[in-house]
């Protein structure tokens, strides 16, 4: 089928965009690919061939056509010029050859039937692909069925109904083509300390990312991590327990949250059935979720632990509450109803980019990783006074390399931060035992997340109110949340 393509970028054009003609060729034979299967939905005479043309351009071409023929001084990114009257791949009146010109002796069709011509500016295709978070590939994908689209007279202004009617032929012709759409979106895990937040991304990723521990606080920052299984993309936000702040720390912990729920596309709000009492904390979650048009998932977590009928009052109270979308009982533990969580939540996620490569897990380094699996083994260890006066800061993580050039060793030096002598005692325990125990604990953690040996160097250090100076919280990484709306729990 005679789809001419064409590159008629500049040189210098390429280069600014760090492209060679090679590329340009393969660009082509995958939009060609796309437009034949646009074509393929249109019943042809029998002795006619469809033919148009297929060019990439740049900026200042695509802008020179968009005034000359639409008196639009604007840069888009696909034009097409229909030359025959269609409508949504049906003639409109009979095919002569008055419409055509004679086909080659090398073709088995008696006539060519020029249907148009398609230009698309590669330079606002790239910068499309980068502003939605998926590949160039699935950009020219996309607007090469656009454009013939258009030809064969589909044309989305016309009504909703065509406009739903095109955009689903898109997407069910990319998606034979292997660009299929993904939906994607950011999940905010919120509730009360010590309600199994933690415990429950840790479920979903099949991975320890987020500490976890009896002792209520666990979490101080907003940990992301991505579940992508092809068709959807899930980034998953863990946050602090929402609590009532007794300092700077705390109030950074609980904007944090707040910022979580205002931004996220689908709320997880996780509440400990045992405790049957709903507080302000699940007030303003519901609140702030409402206000920003969010759907909440209410989960009852920890229900290997609770007798099933004494859930029903409990699910009774919540849906009297707050029409929640739904009410699910849920196990860490267990995974029971984790897979039904999992269906809920992409039934309220929409179609979108991919906002992290499809191999990303969490958007943590190593670095951080590190300071929370040692923070966790101090929370582990110590007293119940100690905890949420400890910090840790990486202080130098140096990696080794063996002579292949790989990974074999990685030296880290790491400070536990307290505000007191007596934690710094309890922290270093009798000999330097309580220490060597930490260390040693989060020693074999971190070597599993690096896959190499460590050698792990711990100091702990007194920096009295750390909590409240803020020099010392930005030096830990902790950053007071902006353009927060409405007031969190003081």
């Amino acid at each position: 089928m005679p789809i001419q393509y064409q590159n008629e970028i500049p040189e210098t054009a390429l280069e600014a965009l760090n492209l060679n003609a090679t590329t340009l060729e393969s660009y082509g034979r995958l939009m060609k690919e796309a437009v034949q299967a646009v074509l393929n939905l249109v019943d042809f005479p029998e002795d006619y061939e469809p033919d148009l043309s297929l060019s990439l351009v740049d900026a200042e071409e695509i802008k020179a056509l968009n005034l000359e023929n639409r008196d639009l001084d604007q840069v888009t990114d696909v034009l097409s010029f229909p030359q025959l009257e269609m409508d949504r791949a049906k003639f409109l009146g009979d095919i002569s050859p008055v419409d055509a010109y004679p086909a080659p002796d090398t073709s088995d069709k008696a006539f060519y039937l020029p249907l148009g011509d398609i230009v698309i500016c590669l330079p606002r295709a790239l910068e499309q692909a980068e502003e939605y978070g998926h590949g160039i590939d699935r950009e020219l994908d996309f607007l090469a069925c656009h454009g013939a689209l258009h030809l064969i007279g589909y044309d989305h202004t016309r009504s909703e109904e065509e406009e739903k009617e095109m955009f689903d032929l898109q997407e069910k012709i990319l998606e034979g083509l292997g660009q299929a759409r993904i939906k994607s979106g950011f999940v905010s895990i919120v509730g009360r300390p010590n309600a199994g937040k933690s415990t429950l991304l840790n479920c979903l990723m099949g991975s320890e990312l987020a500490i976890t521990s009896r002792k209520a606080q666990t979490t101080r920052n907003n940990i992301r991590t991505v579940l992508d299984d092809g068709q959807s993309q899930i980034i998953f936000v863990d946050t602090p327990g929402i609590h009532r702040s007794k300092n700077k720390l705390d109030r950074f912990m609980v904007d944090s949250a707040w910022q979580a729920v205002e931004g996220a596309d689908v709320v997880l709000l996780l509440v400990d059935p045992e405790k049957n009492k709903i507080t302000e904390v699940e007030e303003v979650c519901c609140r702030k979720a409402e206000e920003n048009d969010i759907p909440v998932l209410l989960l009852l977590t920890k229900t290997d632990k609770i007798e099933k009928e004494k859930l029903l009052p409990v699910m009774a109270k919540y849906s009297a509450f707050y029409p929640f979308k739904d009410i699910i009982p849920i196990s860490s533990m267990t995974r029971d109803n984790i897979d039904l969580l999992l269906e809920k939540i992409r039934e309220y996620l929409s179609y979108g980019p991919r906002y992290y490569s499809e191999d990303a897990y969490t958007d943590q380094t190593e670095r951080s990783l590190a300071t929370e699996f040692i923070r966790e083994q101090v929370l582990h260890y110590t007293h119940q006074e100690v905890p949420h006066h400890a910090a840790v800061v990486i202080d130098s993580f140096e990696e080794k390399q063996d002579e292949d050039g790989n990974r074999n060793l990685v030296v880290i030096g790491a400070s536990i931060i307290v505000d007191k002598e007596s934690h710094k005692g309890i922290i270093i325990g009798k000999g330097g035992q309580m220490l060597k125990r930490i260390g040693a604990s989060a020693r074999i953690k971190i070597e599993e997340m690096l896959d190499c040996k460590v050698y792990l160097d711990l100091h702990v250090k007194v920096r009295s109110d750390w909590q409240n100076r803020e020099n010392i919280l930005k030096e830990l990484g902790y950053q007071q949340a902006q353009d927060l709306s409405g007031p969190g729990i003081q």
